[in-house]
């Protein structure tokens, strides 16, 4: 669900944006938006404390080691088409 809201966040349709603007926010307010690592799947402790690809937004890690496993892995194909245009 974090995923398809980040992406709605920065769709092109304006009511998208605020739909998604405010389940974040919801999700914000009761403590349950900590995002979990793509690649190793650690959780984070505090919010803010994992790294979105600087690229495309989408993908979030814990560190740079899972950054570049990753990006070795299958996130260098897919990472242009999920960048936000």
């Amino acid at each position: 669900m974090t995923e398809e809201l980040l992406a709605a966040r920065v769709s092109l349709d304006a009511q998208v944006r605020s739909l998604a603007a405010r389940a974040i926010d919801g999700l914000k307010a009761h403590g349950a938006w900590l995002r979990a690592c793509n690649t190793c799947g650690k959780t984070e402790e505090e919010e803010g404390q994992f790294s979105l690809c600087g690229r495309c937004k989408q993908r979030v890690y814990c560190s740079r080691d899972c950054q570049v496993a990753a990006w070795a892995g299958c996130h260098k194909a897919e990472c242009k088409a999920l960048a936000p245009r």
